[in-house]
Parts: C-alpha cells; structure tokens; sequence
C-alpha cells in the first residue's frame, strides 16, 4: 500500500498548510505536476473527507475543508 493507504488514486497531505506555502502557485504547481493525474489533498486540522475506500475519492459523498494543489495552486477542492 502506498502512502496513508486510506483511500485510493490520492496523495493525502496532512498539515501541509505548516509545511508548505500555499499562497507560491508557482512553487504549488510545481508539487502537483509532479503528480499529474492524482489529486493532491490537503487534510489540515478540521478537513473532511466521507466516503467508502472501495471507490475513487473523486466520487466520495463530501468533503468540507479540503484543498487540492493543482499546476495552477491551490484552490479549494469540492467532491463532483
């Protein structure tokens, strides 16, 4: 299993907003191009993710306080 191992076709960051500044969409688009296909979540304190594992986060129920890096930065992420 890779990473957190708690959901699939992700890479989950906890606590990034500590460890990264999300406000550099230069530096932000960076990150998430080096992971072009996969949502890169960020899961600060109080984020919500709900969902069953046996599916793509993509197509989880909700998410409340979650942001995805993308190549353009950091944008709040919403489920479709």
């Amino acid at each position: 299993v890779r990473g957190l191992g708690v959901a699939r076709g992700v890479v989950a960051l906890p606590n990034a907003s500590r460890r990264l500044n999300l406000g550099d969409d230069a530096r932000v688009g960076a990150f998430a191009a080096r992971f072009a296909g996969t949502p890169c979540l960020v899961l600060d304190p109080g984020a919500r993710l709900i969902g069953d594992r046996s599916v793509p986060v993509g197509e989880w129920r909700s998410a409340s306080g979650v942001i995805e890096l993308t190549e353009r930065g950091a944008r709040p992420w919403e489920v479709a």
